[in-house]
């Protein structure tokens, strides 16, 4: 999982996998949470509700959440990130 999406969720043609489940607010910005399985891989995304043209934050109140409301066994996983060479954000996941 990689965040944040500050583009509308379609943005390259690629749109969350899932369906949203609700929105939530999370590190300050209001998301929708989008949830389904890839595979045998459970996947989780938070699309912004409305532009974000920057976002400073800390990734582990994502995982806290899904962890507390959605049952993401947290204690059992490791984090990686992924973007796509289409989207451009001012995040950078190499530090994941």
């Amino acid at each position: 999982m990689c965040l944040p999406n500050s583009r509308p969720a379609n943005f390259g043609g690629v749109p969350p996998i899932g369906t949203a489940t609700g929105t939530v607010t999370v590190g300050g910005p209001t998301w929708t949470l989008y949830s389904d399985t890839s595979g045998s891989t459970q996947v989780y995304t938070f699309v912004a509700t409305s532009t974000i043209n920057s976002f400073i934050g800390d990734v582990k109140p994502f995982f806290t959440y899904l962890a507390t409301n959605n049952g993401y066994p947290a204690s059992t996983q490791k984090l990686t990130c992924n973007l796509t060479s289409s989207i451009r954000l001012p995040l950078s996941c190499a530090d994941c």
